[in-house]
């Protein structure tokens, strides 16, 4: 019974509540539909009322910015950079000797034509075109002075690439070479293989001349090779024509290999005896009319008269000697003091025909380590002895020795 009187205790309390509630709920919700729409700004109970006619809206302030930050990298540390492989430069496969008014242009394979310099750099298969004045190039023992209008490249040897040749299209060359393997040079109509040679070179589309100095060349037009020896002209076309060159054409061509110089004393031994020790002969070096030849009454052969010449540092003798002994005592004297003091050399010949010899003054040996040097004093005394060993079978009367174009000169 009490439990039920609870119970209709807490009903009669739920319907009392309910109904005081909702007409409360009813008005709140009315006042707010019939509100103004403005934003109450009224001051907080502590803050100045603010002036709303007068005042502007406090600006916003942005955000701070944060600094970007670096990506992080997910594949680990980063990768070490090298630098660029460093790609050597070719040397250039010749030296290049460009002479005063000279022009030229080269052209490398599949490239273009470009005007070329002292500095230029050749390589394998360039083409070269002088079209004024003279190029030589160089590479070791091969020198080929390349006079205008001469076309032609370089090339290796086949089967020997540290040996260099040429192909001529057209022109003319002053070929030299001292030595080594075989070399080969093509022309239009002919190819030309040497070892040691100096050797004048004219090339047309149709022919080629070949005028050879000092030495020997195969030519080769298809057929068999063709010797062509020292002293000889060459025409090459369908096939060889062949003869002998005048000693003054051969004299002119061995001169044109010499370069710009100073002559301080020359003997030819064409005219009067220019010196006092030995005997005038027929038959010279490069076919002249004379020498100078041995006598058994002379030991020496050259001159004895003093202040014939004045030397520089770098001058230089030159002659042409034949003989059958295995060397030759060279010597000269310097009038430097009250006696003239002897500079000599000792040169190792080999064969039995003309040979040319063409070395510097100062390679002779002082008299003593003490001697003033001879350059720019008064010389003379310049006289060649052959030098037999002591058990020489050659008896004194078969001992034969001639000089020719004998010439002391000073490089320019």
């Amino acid at each position: 019974m009490v439990m039920g009187a609870s119970v209709i205790g807490a009903t009669l309390a739920a319907i009392v509540m309910v109904s005081w509630l909702v007409p409360r709920l009813s008005r709140n919700e009315a006042a707010r539909a019939n509100a103004p729409q403005t934003p109450n700004n009224a001051p907080a109970a502590n803050e100045p009322a603010a002036n709303t006619e007068t005042s502007a809206p406090e600006p916003t302030k942005a955000p701070p910015v944060k600094p970007p930050s670096p990506p992080v990298n997910r594949e680990g540390p980063p990768k070490e950079e090298f630098p660029p492989p460093v790609v050597e430069e070719q040397p250039a496969i010749a030296e290049l000797i460009v002479n005063a008014g000279c022009v030229f242009r080269v052209r490398p394979r599949g490239g273009e034509w470009a005007e070329g310099s002292a500095q230029t750099r050749l390589g394998w298969n360039d083409r070269i075109q002088v079209r004024a004045g003279t190029l030589t190039l160089t590479r070791g023992a091969l020198a080929i002075c390349c006079h205008a209008r001469a076309d032609l490249d370089l090339v290796q040897v086949a089967g020997n690439p540290e040996e260099t040749g040429a192909t001529v299209r057209e022109g003319r060359l002053l070929v030299a070479r001292t030595g080594g393997g075989a070399c080969s040079f093509a022309t239009p109509v002919a190819r030309l293989t040497f070892a040691s040679a100096r050797f004048a070179l004219e090339v047309w589309p149709e022919r080629s001349e070949l005028s050879v100095v000092e030495g020997s060349l195969d030519a080769d037009l298809g057929a068999k090779p063709v010797r062509v020896a020292t002293g000889n002209l060459a025409m090459l076309a369908a096939r060889v024509e062949m003869r002998a060159l005048t000693s003054v054409e051969l004299r002119a061509l061995e001169n044109e290999f010499r370069p710009p110089r100073d002559v301080l004393l020359s003997w030819d031994f064409e005219g009067e005896l220019p010196c006092s020790l030995g005997m005038l002969t027929q038959g010279g070096a490069l076919g002249s009319a004379r020498a100078l030849a041995a006598s058994p009454e002379f030991a020496a052969i050259g001159s004895e008269k003093a202040g014939e010449f004045t030397p520089a540092l770098n001058s230089r003798l030159r002659f042409w000697v034949k003989t059958n002994a295995p060397s030759v005592r060279i010597s000269f004297g310097v009038s430097s003091g009250a006696v003239p003091r002897t500079w000599f050399m000792l040169r190792e010949l080999s064969g039995s025909g003309w040979q040319l010899v063409d070395v510097p003054l100062v390679e002779f040996v002082a008299p003593a380590k003490d001697t003033q040097g001879f350059a720019t004093h008064p010389a003379g005394f310049i006289q060649f002895r052959m030098r037999f060993p002591d058990r020489s079978p050659v008896m004194p009367s078969e001992r034969m020795m001639q000089i020719d174009d004998v010439e002391i000169y000073t490089p320019r």
